[in-house]
């Protein structure tokens, strides 16, 4: 499957409350994402995290998923003329 669509099965998961199946989705197409350079998919996997994690009251989790976002968009911040 497409990583858009595993990142629709993944959150289908996480409405229907089954949030390790999301998690396991998601941490297993961040390597692929990563590989093809996609920010704009490792920023959807990081809000999806990130939206898991605080539902869960996992709030270390939430920061770390936070941080992971803010670190991307610095890159196109310092990259801007």
């Amino acid at each position: 499957m497409s990583i858009p669509g595993e990142l629709e099965r993944a959150r289908q998961l996480i409405l229907a409350a089954k949030e390790e199946a999301a998690k396991d989705i998601l941490l297993s197409v961040l390597p692929e994402v990563e590989r093809e350079d996609r920010d704009d998919l490792a920023l959807e996997v990081f809000a999806l995290l990130g939206e898991l994690y605080l539902n869960r009251t996992a709030y270390d989790g939430t920061e770390e998923c936070v941080r992971r976002i803010e670190d991307c968009l610095a890159a196109y911040a310092d990259a801007a003329p």
